[in-house]
Protein backbone atom coordinates (compact mmCIF):
# COMPACT_ATOMS: atom_id res chain seq x y z
CA UNK A 1 0.00 0.00 0.00
CA UNK A 2 2.84 2.39 0.79
CA UNK A 3 4.37 2.04 -2.63
CA UNK A 4 1.08 2.62 -4.33
CA UNK A 5 0.51 5.84 -2.32
CA UNK A 6 3.92 7.21 -3.26
CA UNK A 7 3.20 6.52 -6.90
CA UNK A 8 -0.11 8.43 -6.68
CA UNK A 9 1.55 11.46 -5.04
CA UNK A 10 4.22 11.53 -7.73
CA UNK A 11 1.54 11.58 -10.42
CA UNK A 12 -0.22 14.43 -8.59
CA UNK A 13 2.88 16.62 -8.46
CA UNK A 14 3.68 15.84 -12.10
CA UNK A 15 0.23 17.04 -13.16
CA UNK A 16 0.50 20.15 -10.94
CA UNK A 17 3.87 21.03 -12.54
CA UNK A 18 2.45 20.69 -16.03
CA UNK A 19 -0.43 23.01 -15.16
CA UNK A 20 2.01 25.57 -13.69
CA UNK A 21 4.24 25.50 -16.78
CA UNK A 22 1.23 25.91 -19.03
CA UNK A 23 0.08 28.95 -17.07
CA UNK A 24 3.60 30.47 -17.16
CA UNK A 25 3.80 29.80 -20.90
CA UNK A 26 0.52 31.60 -21.46
CA UNK A 27 1.78 34.54 -19.41
CA UNK A 28 5.01 34.75 -21.40
CA UNK A 29 3.28 34.43 -24.77
CA UNK A 30 0.73 37.14 -23.98
CA UNK A 31 1.99 40.57 -25.25
CA UNK A 32 0.90 44.07 -24.20
CA UNK A 33 -2.59 45.24 -25.01
CA UNK A 34 -2.34 47.37 -28.16
CA UNK A 35 -3.93 50.81 -28.67
CA UNK A 36 -5.45 51.64 -32.04
CA UNK A 37 -4.41 55.02 -33.52
CA UNK A 38 -6.91 55.98 -36.22
CA UNK A 39 -7.27 59.28 -38.07
CA UNK A 40 -7.37 61.02 -41.49
CA UNK A 41 -4.31 62.94 -42.70
CA UNK A 42 -4.88 66.11 -44.77
CA UNK A 43 -2.62 68.55 -46.59
CA UNK A 44 -2.68 72.26 -45.78
CA UNK A 45 -5.04 72.94 -48.69
CA UNK A 46 -7.61 70.53 -47.24
CA UNK A 47 -7.06 67.72 -49.72
CA UNK A 48 -6.48 64.16 -48.40
CA UNK A 49 -2.80 63.26 -48.12
CA UNK A 50 -1.14 60.28 -49.77
CA UNK A 51 2.14 58.62 -48.91
CA UNK A 52 3.78 56.57 -46.17
CA UNK A 53 4.15 57.09 -42.39
CA UNK A 54 7.33 55.59 -40.86
CA UNK A 55 7.13 54.66 -37.15
CA UNK A 56 10.15 53.66 -35.01
CA UNK A 57 10.63 53.15 -31.27
CA UNK A 58 13.34 52.20 -28.77
CA UNK A 59 13.09 49.25 -26.42
CA UNK A 60 10.89 50.00 -23.38
CA UNK A 61 8.81 48.41 -20.68
CA UNK A 62 5.14 49.35 -20.80
CA UNK A 63 3.32 50.52 -17.66
CA UNK A 64 1.60 47.13 -17.68
CA UNK A 65 4.99 45.44 -17.28
CA UNK A 66 5.14 44.10 -20.81
CA UNK A 67 8.56 44.28 -22.45
CA UNK A 68 8.62 45.87 -25.94
CA UNK A 69 11.68 45.38 -28.13
CA UNK A 70 13.04 48.22 -30.34
CA UNK A 71 11.65 48.18 -33.85
CA UNK A 72 10.02 50.05 -36.68
CA UNK A 73 7.01 49.87 -38.96
CA UNK A 74 5.59 51.70 -41.95
CA UNK A 75 1.96 52.36 -42.79
CA UNK A 76 0.70 53.51 -46.19
CA UNK A 77 -2.06 56.09 -46.08
CA UNK A 78 -5.28 54.64 -47.37
CA UNK A 79 -7.91 56.11 -49.66
CA UNK A 80 -8.75 59.73 -48.79
CA UNK A 81 -5.80 59.94 -46.33
CA UNK A 82 -7.04 57.31 -43.86
CA UNK A 83 -4.52 56.04 -41.30
CA UNK A 84 -4.77 53.12 -38.82
CA UNK A 85 -2.03 51.50 -36.70
CA UNK A 86 -1.93 49.42 -33.50
CA UNK A 87 0.88 50.27 -31.10
CA UNK A 88 1.88 49.32 -27.57
CA UNK A 89 1.15 52.09 -25.02
CA UNK A 90 4.34 53.98 -24.09
CA UNK A 91 2.71 56.48 -21.72
CA UNK A 92 4.28 55.87 -18.31
CA UNK A 93 6.78 53.45 -19.81
CA UNK A 94 10.33 52.79 -18.60
CA UNK A 95 12.67 54.52 -19.37
CA UNK A 96 10.79 57.77 -18.83
CA UNK A 97 9.93 60.03 -21.75
CA UNK A 98 9.98 57.12 -24.22
CA UNK A 99 8.33 58.27 -27.46
CA UNK A 100 7.49 56.88 -30.88
CA UNK A 101 9.35 58.74 -33.68
CA UNK A 102 6.94 59.27 -36.59
CA UNK A 103 8.01 60.54 -40.03
CA UNK A 104 5.51 61.59 -42.71
CA UNK A 105 6.77 60.98 -46.25
CA UNK A 106 3.99 62.33 -48.46
CA UNK A 107 3.66 61.91 -52.22
CA UNK A 108 4.01 65.68 -52.86
CA UNK A 109 7.54 65.62 -51.38
CA UNK A 110 6.58 66.78 -47.88
CA UNK A 111 8.69 65.22 -45.09
CA UNK A 112 7.82 65.91 -41.44
CA UNK A 113 8.86 64.22 -38.17
CA UNK A 114 7.01 64.29 -34.85
CA UNK A 115 6.76 62.25 -31.61
CA UNK A 116 3.86 60.21 -30.25
CA UNK A 117 2.93 59.17 -26.71
CA UNK A 118 0.36 56.33 -26.82
CA UNK A 119 -2.11 55.86 -23.98
CA UNK A 120 -4.22 52.84 -23.08
CA UNK A 121 -7.56 54.23 -24.28
CA UNK A 122 -8.42 52.85 -27.69
CA UNK A 123 -8.92 54.25 -30.27
CA UNK A 124 -6.93 57.51 -30.19
CA UNK A 125 -6.46 60.18 -32.86
CA UNK A 126 -3.12 61.56 -34.06
CA UNK A 127 -3.78 64.90 -32.35
CA UNK A 128 -4.32 63.01 -29.04
CA UNK A 129 -1.01 61.13 -29.20
CA UNK A 130 1.18 63.91 -30.65
CA UNK A 131 3.78 65.09 -28.09
CA UNK A 132 7.18 66.82 -27.84
CA UNK A 133 10.53 65.12 -27.37
CA UNK A 134 11.43 65.02 -23.69
CA UNK A 135 7.84 64.69 -22.49
CA UNK A 136 5.13 62.12 -22.95
CA UNK A 137 2.30 64.58 -22.48
CA UNK A 138 0.11 65.71 -25.38
CA UNK A 139 0.76 69.11 -27.02
CA UNK A 140 -2.46 70.57 -25.69
CA UNK A 141 -1.28 70.14 -22.09
CA UNK A 142 0.69 72.71 -20.08
CA UNK A 143 4.49 72.68 -20.35
CA UNK A 144 6.84 72.80 -17.35
CA UNK A 145 9.44 75.53 -16.86
CA UNK A 146 12.16 72.94 -17.26
CA UNK A 147 10.73 71.93 -20.66
CA UNK A 148 10.43 75.54 -21.87
CA UNK A 149 13.97 76.43 -20.77
CA UNK A 150 15.33 73.38 -22.57
CA UNK A 151 13.58 74.42 -25.80
CA UNK A 152 14.86 78.02 -25.57
CA UNK A 153 18.46 77.00 -24.98
CA UNK A 154 19.19 76.72 -28.73
CA UNK A 155 17.47 79.89 -30.03
CA UNK A 156 18.79 83.42 -30.65
CA UNK A 157 17.77 85.82 -27.89
CA UNK A 158 16.96 89.53 -28.13
CA UNK A 159 19.81 90.53 -25.80
CA UNK A 160 23.22 89.25 -24.91
CA UNK A 161 26.24 88.16 -26.93
CA UNK A 162 25.65 84.98 -28.91
CA UNK A 163 27.34 83.23 -31.87
CA UNK A 164 25.26 81.99 -34.82
CA UNK A 165 26.86 78.93 -36.46
CA UNK A 166 25.03 78.68 -39.77
CA UNK A 167 23.16 80.64 -42.44
CA UNK A 168 19.94 82.41 -41.46
CA UNK A 169 17.32 83.59 -43.93
CA UNK A 170 15.01 86.49 -43.10
CA UNK A 171 11.61 86.93 -44.73
CA UNK A 172 11.61 90.58 -43.56
CA UNK A 173 14.75 92.72 -43.62
CA UNK A 174 16.16 93.17 -40.08
CA UNK A 175 16.76 96.68 -38.74
CA UNK A 176 20.47 97.21 -38.07
CA UNK A 177 22.21 100.01 -36.15
CA UNK A 178 25.03 102.03 -37.71
CA UNK A 179 28.13 99.80 -37.75
CA UNK A 180 31.22 100.77 -35.83
CA UNK A 181 33.56 97.84 -36.61
CA UNK A 182 34.69 96.26 -39.87
CA UNK A 183 33.09 92.89 -39.18
CA UNK A 184 29.62 94.22 -38.42
CA UNK A 185 26.62 94.09 -40.75
CA UNK A 186 25.65 97.40 -42.40
CA UNK A 187 22.28 98.98 -43.08
CA UNK A 188 20.99 100.69 -46.23
CA UNK A 189 21.62 104.19 -44.94
CA UNK A 190 25.29 103.44 -44.31
CA UNK A 191 25.75 102.05 -47.86
CA UNK A 192 23.90 104.97 -49.50
CA UNK A 193 26.05 107.45 -47.60
CA UNK A 194 29.25 105.64 -48.55
CA UNK A 195 28.58 105.80 -52.31
CA UNK A 196 27.07 109.29 -52.62
CA UNK A 197 30.33 110.55 -54.13
CA UNK A 198 30.04 108.07 -57.03
CA UNK A 199 31.36 109.62 -60.21
CA UNK A 200 33.29 112.41 -58.49
CA UNK A 201 35.13 110.38 -55.90
CA UNK A 202 36.33 106.79 -55.74
CA UNK A 203 33.69 105.19 -57.96
CA UNK A 204 32.83 105.07 -61.67
CA UNK A 205 29.12 105.11 -62.54
CA UNK A 206 27.93 102.20 -64.74
CA UNK A 207 25.71 104.60 -66.67
CA UNK A 208 28.76 106.59 -67.82
CA UNK A 209 31.39 108.76 -66.20
CA UNK A 210 34.51 110.83 -66.75
CA UNK A 211 37.90 109.58 -65.56
CA UNK A 212 40.71 112.03 -64.77
CA UNK A 213 43.51 109.48 -65.12
CA UNK A 214 44.50 106.60 -67.41
CA UNK A 215 42.78 103.21 -67.13
CA UNK A 216 45.19 100.26 -67.14
CA UNK A 217 43.82 97.03 -68.61
CA UNK A 218 45.11 93.65 -67.39
CA UNK A 219 46.04 92.30 -70.85
CA UNK A 220 45.23 92.44 -74.57
CA UNK A 221 41.56 91.66 -75.32
CA UNK A 222 40.55 88.08 -76.12
CA UNK A 223 36.81 88.57 -76.84
CA UNK A 224 35.17 90.85 -79.46
CA UNK A 225 33.39 93.09 -76.89
CA UNK A 226 36.40 93.66 -74.59
CA UNK A 227 38.21 97.00 -74.47
CA UNK A 228 41.52 97.17 -76.38
CA UNK A 229 44.70 98.70 -74.95
CA UNK A 230 47.33 100.70 -76.88
CA UNK A 231 49.61 97.69 -77.25
CA UNK A 232 46.91 95.65 -79.01
CA UNK A 233 45.99 98.49 -81.39
CA UNK A 234 49.61 99.26 -82.27
CA UNK A 235 50.34 95.60 -82.91
CA UNK A 236 47.25 95.20 -85.10
CA UNK A 237 48.08 98.12 -87.35
CA UNK A 238 51.75 97.31 -88.02
CA UNK A 239 50.82 95.13 -91.01
CA UNK A 240 48.22 97.53 -92.42
CA UNK A 241 48.79 100.18 -95.07
CA UNK A 242 48.41 103.84 -94.14
CA UNK A 243 46.00 106.21 -95.86
CA UNK A 244 47.45 109.70 -96.43
CA UNK A 245 45.18 112.25 -98.13
CA UNK A 246 43.17 109.41 -99.61
CA UNK A 247 46.23 107.58 -101.00
CA UNK A 248 48.36 104.67 -99.87
CA UNK A 249 52.07 105.65 -99.74
CA UNK A 250 54.09 104.09 -102.56
CA UNK A 251 56.50 102.40 -100.12
CA UNK A 252 53.57 100.45 -98.68
CA UNK A 253 52.17 99.12 -101.97
CA UNK A 254 54.16 95.89 -101.85
CA UNK A 255 55.76 94.33 -104.89
CA UNK A 256 54.10 94.42 -108.30
CA UNK A 257 52.89 96.85 -110.90
CA UNK A 258 49.30 97.98 -111.30
CA UNK A 259 47.64 97.41 -114.67
CA UNK A 260 44.18 96.66 -116.02
CA UNK A 261 44.50 92.97 -115.14
CA UNK A 262 45.68 92.99 -111.51
CA UNK A 263 44.66 94.71 -108.29
CA UNK A 264 46.31 95.30 -104.92
CA UNK A 265 45.02 92.76 -102.44
CA UNK A 266 44.49 93.39 -98.73
CA UNK A 267 47.61 91.37 -97.86
CA UNK A 268 49.87 93.77 -99.84
CA UNK A 269 50.18 91.42 -102.83
CA UNK A 270 49.04 91.96 -106.43
CA UNK A 271 46.69 89.57 -108.17
CA UNK A 272 43.55 89.16 -110.24
CA UNK A 273 40.73 91.59 -109.50
CA UNK A 274 37.50 90.25 -108.06
CA UNK A 275 38.87 86.73 -107.57
CA UNK A 276 37.51 86.12 -104.12
CA UNK A 277 39.32 86.08 -100.78
CA UNK A 278 42.11 88.63 -100.55
CA UNK A 279 40.86 90.80 -103.43
CA UNK A 280 41.02 93.92 -101.30
CA UNK A 281 37.39 94.66 -102.20
CA UNK A 282 34.34 93.96 -100.13
CA UNK A 283 31.67 91.83 -101.86
CA UNK A 284 29.39 94.87 -101.99
CA UNK A 285 31.98 96.73 -104.12
CA UNK A 286 32.20 94.02 -106.76
CA UNK A 287 30.09 94.57 -109.88
CA UNK A 288 29.82 90.81 -110.32
CA UNK A 289 29.11 88.73 -107.25
CA UNK A 290 31.10 85.53 -106.78
CA UNK A 291 29.12 83.03 -104.73
CA UNK A 292 32.05 81.67 -102.74
CA UNK A 293 32.97 85.20 -101.56
CA UNK A 294 29.76 85.18 -99.52
CA UNK A 295 30.27 81.89 -97.67
CA UNK A 296 30.32 82.54 -93.92
CA UNK A 297 30.40 80.74 -90.60
CA UNK A 298 30.24 81.87 -86.97
CA UNK A 299 30.18 80.16 -83.56
CA UNK A 300 27.49 81.82 -81.43
CA UNK A 301 27.27 81.04 -77.71
CA UNK A 302 23.46 80.70 -77.61
CA UNK A 303 22.13 77.44 -76.18
CA UNK A 304 20.82 75.12 -78.92
CA UNK A 305 20.97 71.92 -76.84
CA UNK A 306 17.16 71.52 -76.92
CA UNK A 307 15.40 71.25 -80.32
CA UNK A 308 12.72 73.84 -81.08
CA UNK A 309 12.42 77.59 -81.66
CA UNK A 310 15.87 79.23 -81.45
CA UNK A 311 17.64 82.58 -81.75
CA UNK A 312 21.37 83.19 -82.20
CA UNK A 313 23.39 86.37 -81.89
CA UNK A 314 25.89 87.07 -84.68
CA UNK A 315 28.86 89.35 -84.01
CA UNK A 316 28.23 90.76 -87.49
CA UNK A 317 25.63 89.97 -90.14
CA UNK A 318 27.54 89.44 -93.43
CA UNK A 319 26.19 90.71 -96.74
CA UNK A 320 23.20 88.64 -97.80
CA UNK A 321 22.47 87.42 -94.26
CA UNK A 322 19.07 88.79 -93.26
CA UNK A 323 16.23 87.82 -90.96
CA UNK A 324 13.51 89.15 -93.27
CA UNK A 325 14.31 87.16 -96.43
CA UNK A 326 11.73 84.50 -97.42
CA UNK A 327 13.20 81.07 -98.14
CA UNK A 328 16.58 81.86 -96.55
CA UNK A 329 18.28 78.90 -94.87
CA UNK A 330 21.29 78.56 -92.59
CA UNK A 331 23.32 75.43 -91.84
CA UNK A 332 24.07 74.26 -88.28
CA UNK A 333 26.97 71.84 -87.90
CA UNK A 334 29.90 70.92 -85.68
CA UNK A 335 27.94 69.29 -82.83
CA UNK A 336 24.85 67.09 -82.93
CA UNK A 337 23.31 66.07 -86.24
CA UNK A 338 23.97 68.76 -88.86
CA UNK A 339 20.85 70.33 -90.37
CA UNK A 340 19.59 73.21 -92.47
CA UNK A 341 17.06 75.53 -90.82
CA UNK A 342 14.71 78.06 -92.40
CA UNK A 343 15.24 81.58 -91.01
CA UNK A 344 11.92 82.95 -89.77
CA UNK A 345 13.00 86.30 -88.30
CA UNK A 346 15.71 88.28 -86.58
CA UNK A 347 17.35 91.69 -86.68
CA UNK A 348 20.16 90.83 -89.14
CA UNK A 349 20.03 93.09 -92.21
CA UNK A 350 23.18 92.05 -94.11
CA UNK A 351 24.99 95.25 -93.11
CA UNK A 352 28.00 93.79 -91.24
CA UNK A 353 26.53 94.95 -87.92
CA UNK A 354 25.66 92.68 -84.98
CA UNK A 355 22.23 91.09 -85.17
CA UNK A 356 20.10 88.03 -84.55
CA UNK A 357 18.57 85.19 -86.57
CA UNK A 358 15.50 83.18 -85.55
CA UNK A 359 14.77 79.63 -86.72
CA UNK A 360 13.56 76.22 -85.53
CA UNK A 361 15.83 73.21 -85.10
CA UNK A 362 14.92 69.53 -85.30
CA UNK A 363 18.13 68.26 -83.67
CA UNK A 364 20.05 69.14 -80.51
CA UNK A 365 23.33 71.04 -80.94
CA UNK A 366 25.51 71.22 -77.79
CA UNK A 367 28.08 73.97 -77.24
CA UNK A 368 30.71 74.26 -79.97
CA UNK A 369 28.36 74.27 -82.96
CA UNK A 370 28.80 76.54 -85.98
CA UNK A 371 26.16 78.48 -87.92
CA UNK A 372 26.81 79.41 -91.53
CA UNK A 373 25.66 79.48 -95.13
CA UNK A 374 23.60 76.50 -96.26
CA UNK A 375 24.63 77.11 -99.90
CA UNK A 376 28.36 77.85 -99.83
CA UNK A 377 27.54 81.56 -100.22
CA UNK A 378 25.31 81.26 -103.32
CA UNK A 379 22.05 82.32 -101.63
CA UNK A 380 23.80 85.21 -99.86
CA UNK A 381 25.35 86.39 -103.15
CA UNK A 382 21.92 86.34 -104.84
CA UNK A 383 20.47 88.47 -102.01
CA UNK A 384 23.39 90.91 -101.97
CA UNK A 385 23.38 91.34 -105.77
CA UNK A 386 19.86 92.73 -106.08
CA UNK A 387 18.40 96.18 -105.57
CA UNK A 388 14.96 97.79 -105.76
CA UNK A 389 14.72 100.44 -108.51
CA UNK A 390 13.01 103.80 -108.00
CA UNK A 391 11.30 106.40 -110.20
CA UNK A 392 9.09 104.52 -110.57
CA UNK A 393 9.51 101.90 -107.85
CA UNK A 394 9.52 98.31 -109.01
CA UNK A 395 10.32 94.78 -107.95
CA UNK A 396 13.89 93.88 -107.07
CA UNK A 397 16.30 93.28 -109.92
CA UNK A 398 19.93 92.33 -110.14
CA UNK A 399 23.00 91.90 -112.30
CA UNK A 400 25.19 88.81 -112.42
CA UNK A 401 26.22 86.14 -109.94
CA UNK A 402 28.96 83.65 -110.77
CA UNK A 403 29.48 80.25 -109.20
CA UNK A 404 33.23 79.62 -109.68
CA UNK A 405 34.42 76.26 -111.03
CA UNK A 406 34.34 73.50 -108.42
CA UNK A 407 31.88 71.42 -106.47
CA UNK A 408 29.37 73.50 -104.51
CA UNK A 409 27.39 71.71 -101.80
CA UNK A 410 23.85 72.97 -101.20
CA UNK A 411 22.17 71.78 -97.98
CA UNK A 412 18.93 73.70 -98.52
CA UNK A 413 16.87 75.23 -101.34
CA UNK A 414 18.45 78.22 -103.12
CA UNK A 415 15.91 80.76 -104.40
CA UNK A 416 16.54 83.25 -107.23
CA UNK A 417 14.21 86.10 -106.27
CA UNK A 418 15.11 89.03 -108.54
CA UNK A 419 14.37 90.12 -112.09
CA UNK A 420 16.96 90.75 -114.83
CA UNK A 421 19.57 88.51 -113.23
CA UNK A 422 22.02 86.06 -114.77
CA UNK A 423 23.48 83.24 -112.71
CA UNK A 424 26.48 81.60 -114.36
CA UNK A 425 27.35 78.07 -113.19
CA UNK A 426 30.00 77.44 -115.89
CA UNK A 427 32.56 74.89 -114.70
CA UNK A 428 30.77 74.14 -111.44
CA UNK A 429 28.87 71.12 -110.15
CA UNK A 430 25.97 71.77 -107.79
CA UNK A 431 25.49 68.96 -105.26
CA UNK A 432 21.92 68.89 -103.92
CA UNK A 433 21.83 67.50 -100.34
CA UNK A 434 18.22 68.43 -99.53
CA UNK A 435 14.92 66.60 -99.97
CA UNK A 436 13.52 69.69 -101.70
CA UNK A 437 13.87 71.66 -104.93
CA UNK A 438 17.55 72.42 -105.34
CA UNK A 439 17.35 75.67 -107.38
CA UNK A 440 14.05 77.57 -107.31
CA UNK A 441 13.59 80.37 -109.86
CA UNK A 442 10.95 82.96 -108.93
CA UNK A 443 8.40 83.12 -106.15
CA UNK A 444 6.47 80.17 -104.70
CA UNK A 445 3.18 82.06 -104.47
CA UNK A 446 3.14 84.07 -107.72
CA UNK A 447 4.76 83.52 -111.10
CA UNK A 448 4.38 87.23 -111.92
CA UNK A 449 6.68 88.51 -109.14
CA UNK A 450 9.91 88.18 -111.16
CA UNK A 451 10.91 87.92 -114.83
CA UNK A 452 13.90 87.78 -117.18
CA UNK A 453 15.97 85.32 -115.16
CA UNK A 454 18.75 83.41 -116.88
CA UNK A 455 20.69 80.37 -115.64
CA UNK A 456 23.80 79.43 -117.63
CA UNK A 457 25.32 75.94 -117.60
CA UNK A 458 23.80 74.61 -114.36
CA UNK A 459 24.98 71.06 -113.71
CA UNK A 460 23.33 69.14 -110.85
CA UNK A 461 24.31 66.07 -108.84
CA UNK A 462 21.56 64.46 -106.72
CA UNK A 463 22.65 63.39 -103.23
CA UNK A 464 19.35 62.37 -101.60
CA UNK A 465 18.58 58.66 -101.86
CA UNK A 466 15.35 58.06 -103.82
CA UNK A 467 14.73 61.80 -104.03
CA UNK A 468 11.68 63.03 -105.95
CA UNK A 469 12.29 66.81 -105.94
CA UNK A 470 13.42 68.67 -109.09
CA UNK A 471 16.90 69.97 -109.74
CA UNK A 472 15.49 73.26 -111.09
CA UNK A 473 11.93 74.52 -110.53
CA UNK A 474 10.63 77.62 -112.35
CA UNK A 475 7.75 79.85 -111.25
CA UNK A 476 8.61 83.20 -112.88
CA UNK A 477 8.10 84.74 -116.33
CA UNK A 478 10.49 84.69 -119.30
CA UNK A 479 12.97 82.33 -117.68
CA UNK A 480 15.86 81.11 -119.81
CA UNK A 481 17.88 77.99 -119.00
CA UNK A 482 20.96 77.29 -121.10
CA UNK A 483 22.80 73.97 -121.23
CA UNK A 484 21.32 72.17 -118.22
CA UNK A 485 23.30 69.03 -117.43
CA UNK A 486 23.68 66.38 -114.76
CA UNK A 487 26.59 64.67 -113.09
CA UNK A 488 26.85 61.09 -111.84
CA UNK A 489 24.83 61.02 -108.61
CA UNK A 490 26.00 60.32 -105.09
CA UNK A 491 25.22 56.64 -104.47
CA UNK A 492 21.44 56.20 -104.55
CA UNK A 493 20.77 59.89 -105.18
CA UNK A 494 17.98 60.86 -107.60
CA UNK A 495 15.93 63.84 -108.81
CA UNK A 496 12.18 63.86 -109.47
CA UNK A 497 12.92 65.84 -112.66
CA UNK A 498 15.75 67.91 -114.03
CA UNK A 499 13.56 70.90 -114.92
CA UNK A 500 10.05 71.55 -113.60
CA UNK A 501 8.13 74.47 -115.17
CA UNK A 502 5.17 75.60 -113.03
CA UNK A 503 3.55 78.70 -114.53
CA UNK A 504 6.12 80.42 -116.79
CA UNK A 505 4.27 81.30 -120.01
CA UNK A 506 7.41 82.42 -121.87
CA UNK A 507 9.85 79.69 -120.84
CA UNK A 508 12.95 78.73 -122.82
CA UNK A 509 15.09 75.65 -122.33
CA UNK A 510 17.99 75.73 -124.77
CA UNK A 511 20.21 72.73 -124.22
CA UNK A 512 19.74 69.70 -121.93
CA UNK A 513 22.25 66.86 -121.73
CA UNK A 514 21.86 63.66 -119.66
CA UNK A 515 24.86 61.76 -121.07
CA UNK A 516 27.04 62.47 -118.00
CA UNK A 517 24.49 60.88 -115.69
CA UNK A 518 20.71 60.97 -115.77
CA UNK A 519 20.15 61.07 -112.01
CA UNK A 520 16.39 60.55 -112.33
CA UNK A 521 14.38 58.21 -110.13
CA UNK A 522 12.87 55.41 -112.16
CA UNK A 523 11.58 52.36 -110.28
CA UNK A 524 8.32 50.50 -109.65
CA UNK A 525 6.97 53.52 -107.76
CA UNK A 526 7.87 56.39 -110.09
CA UNK A 527 9.70 56.91 -113.36
CA UNK A 528 10.52 60.63 -113.47
CA UNK A 529 10.76 62.78 -116.61
CA UNK A 530 13.68 64.99 -117.53
CA UNK A 531 11.32 67.94 -118.17
CA UNK A 532 8.01 68.27 -116.35
CA UNK A 533 5.16 70.83 -116.48
CA UNK A 534 2.64 69.70 -113.84
CA UNK A 535 -0.54 71.60 -114.70
CA UNK A 536 -3.50 71.65 -114.43
CA UNK A 537 -4.42 74.49 -116.74
CA UNK A 538 -5.23 77.82 -114.99
CA UNK A 539 -3.20 76.64 -111.99
CA UNK A 540 0.12 75.89 -113.68
CA UNK A 541 -0.29 77.01 -117.31
CA UNK A 542 3.26 76.85 -118.59
CA UNK A 543 4.12 77.70 -122.21
CA UNK A 544 7.57 76.51 -123.20
CA UNK A 545 10.11 76.46 -126.02
CA UNK A 546 12.44 73.44 -125.79
CA UNK A 547 15.35 72.90 -128.14
CA UNK A 548 18.77 71.26 -128.39
CA UNK A 549 17.86 68.45 -125.99
CA UNK A 550 20.13 65.41 -125.73
CA UNK A 551 18.02 63.10 -123.59
CA UNK A 552 19.37 59.56 -123.59
CA UNK A 553 18.22 57.89 -120.39
CA UNK A 554 18.35 54.24 -121.56
CA UNK A 555 15.15 53.22 -119.74
CA UNK A 556 16.25 55.12 -116.61
CA UNK A 557 13.65 57.88 -116.92
CA UNK A 558 11.21 59.61 -119.26
CA UNK A 559 11.80 62.52 -121.63
CA UNK A 560 9.20 65.34 -121.51
CA UNK A 561 5.94 65.22 -119.53
CA UNK A 562 4.04 68.46 -120.38
CA UNK A 563 0.65 68.51 -118.60
CA UNK A 564 0.02 72.26 -118.34
CA UNK A 565 -2.64 72.35 -121.04
CA UNK A 566 -0.62 74.94 -123.01
CA UNK A 567 1.69 74.11 -125.92
CA UNK A 568 5.43 73.70 -125.97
Amino acid sequence: MLHVSRRLWRLFYLRLGCVFLALVGQGIAQGPTLTTVSDTVYRADGSPAAGTILISWPAFTAASGATVAAGNNHVSLGTNGSFTAQLAPNSGATPADTVYTVTYQLSDGTVKTENWSIGTSSPETISQVRTLAGTTTQLAQAATQQYVNAQLATVVHLSGTETITGPKQFTVSPVLPTPSQSGQAVNKGYVDSAVTNSGSGNFVAKAGDTMTGPLTLPADPTAPQQAADKHYVDLSTTSKADLVSGRVPTVELGTGTANNAVCLHGDSTWGGCGTGSGSGLTPGMLAIKYATDFAWSQGPSNNLSTPGAQMVNLTQCPLGVTGSEPQYYIYISGTGTAEAALVTGGSCAGNSLPGTLQFTTVNAHPSGYAVGSASGGLQEALIAARFIPSNPAGTSQSGKVIVPPGELKLFARVSVRASNITVDFSGSIVECWMNDTCLFVGDVASSNSYSDITLVNPRGRPAVTNGVAPFIEVNAQKTRLFNVATRLPVTGGTFGSLVQVDDDQAFLLDGLDTTLGGGLRCDSTICAPAVYAPGPFNVFSAVGWLKNLNISLQCAGNGVDWESGNPF
